[in-house]
């Protein structure tokens, strides 16, 4: 299960994405630099092209849901 959040700064993502767009540094180089699996590199360099740097901004709140919103949904 995913834990949610991340460990890298904002700044440590966008260095890794830009690094990685401008063609610096291998793909293996990176993500073993920042202790990240090649997917994750991936999906970072996805977020950032359809949304740049504010889409590789983490949420680390859990949306909340009355309980009848909750109830309604199990019906």
């Amino acid at each position: 299960m995913s834990r949610r959040t991340t460990k890298h700064t904002l700044e440590e993502r966008h260095k890794a994405v830009s690094t990685y767009l401008k063609g610096q540094y291998s793909k293996y180089y990176i993500c073993r630099k920042y202790g990240i699996d090649g997917d994750t590199l991936n999906n970072w360099v996805r977020k950032y092209k359809a949304g740049g740097l504010d889409s590789l901004k983490e949420y680390r709140t859990w949306k909340k849901y009355s309980l009848e919103v909750k109830t309604a949904a199990v019906q």
